[in-house]
């Protein structure tokens, strides 16, 4: 059995496949036309509204809160 501990040797150059963008439908949809539950919409919604009016918490403040609370590092 060869070493398998060698890493792996990414190629100078590596083919991507482009497509266009009009392959996909990228039509803006409202969220009342989404394939969400009716529940979720309205949720989504609430957030939006207090997102606006400046509630709620900062990511990082979240982030700290849930480090001190799970004890993480």
């Amino acid at each position: 059995m060869e070493n398998s501990n060698k890493k792996y040797q990414k190629p100078d150059s590596i083919s991507k496949v482009e497509e266009p963008a009009t392959d996909y439908n990228l039509e803006s949809k409202t969220l009342e036309d989404s394939e969400l539950h009716p529940v979720l919409v309205k949720l989504i919604e609430i957030g939006k509204v207090q997102s606006e009016q400046g509630l709620g918490k900062p990511h990082a403040q979240v982030m700290k809160e849930m480090k001190k609370r799970y004890n993480l590092s």
